[in-house]
């Protein structure tokens, strides 16, 4: 037996919803409440755990989490040259690399 692949796409498709749920005023407060909390929990376990990093170590772990390469780094910080130099430790980070990099990965450069 084969299945089509418009078949199951739309089979697939079919139970997500298309608008989001409806939530009461209470359920609002609860959630606006809840994210508060897990922001603070996370700036503070994170900044904590990547505190002891290096910053070309956490460079490399943001990348990761980006699914950046080398070329994809050149392209923000103006040529895969340097991004290869930064990475190797051939270059230290400047503050105007560091103020590209922070816009890109929406993290505090402080």
């Amino acid at each position: 037996m084969r299945i089509r692949a418009p078949a199951l796409a739309a089979a697939t498709a079919h139970p997500l919803p298309t608008q989001p749920p409806r939530l009461t005023p209470e359920e609002r407060d609860y959630v606006a409440a809840l994210a508060h909390f897990v922001h603070g929990y996370e700036r503070q376990t994170l900044r904590s755990q990547f505190g002891r990093l290096k910053p070309v170590e956490l460079l490399k772990h943001l990348m990761t989490e980006n699914r950046m390469n080398t070329s994809d780094l050149g392209a923000i910080l103006g040529s895969r040259g340097l991004a290869s130099e930064v990475l190797n430790g051939k270059r230290g980070l400047s503050k105007t690399l560091i103020a590209k990099l922070s816009r890109r990965f929406r993290v505090d450069p402080g």
